[in-house]
């Protein structure tokens, strides 16, 4: 797997120190959850979520019906949500299993 977040994301900036622990557990469990996507989902999470493209400038950009990309995002997601309330997340350890 090739990290796609640098150190800076995942580690805590000196201005930040005060921010909890469990938002960071929560901030390393979405790229874990991002990370664990398959490349073509990923792509238009990162194109609609990062780069703010509309649904229409991303099935532009990748050659596709506009339905197709909201199919795959929607998708997409579903899998950071389901990986996000996994048991075993992180940021979930203060939630009764």
């Amino acid at each position: 797997m090739i990290p796609l977040f640098g150190a800076a994301f995942r580690d805590k900036p000196a201005e930040q120190s005060l921010a909890s622990s469990s938002d960071h557990a929560l901030r390393l469990d979405l790229v874990n959850a991002l990370e664990s996507l398959p490349a073509h989902y990923l792509e238009v999470v990162l194109l609609r979520d990062f780069e703010e493209l509309t649904i229409a400038e991303i099935a532009e950009r990748l050659k596709e019906q506009p339905g197709a990309v909201k199919s795959r995002l929607h998708r997409a997601r579903k899998l950071v949500r389901e990986y996000m309330l996994e048991p075993n997340s992180s940021s979930n350890m203060h939630l009764p299993h």
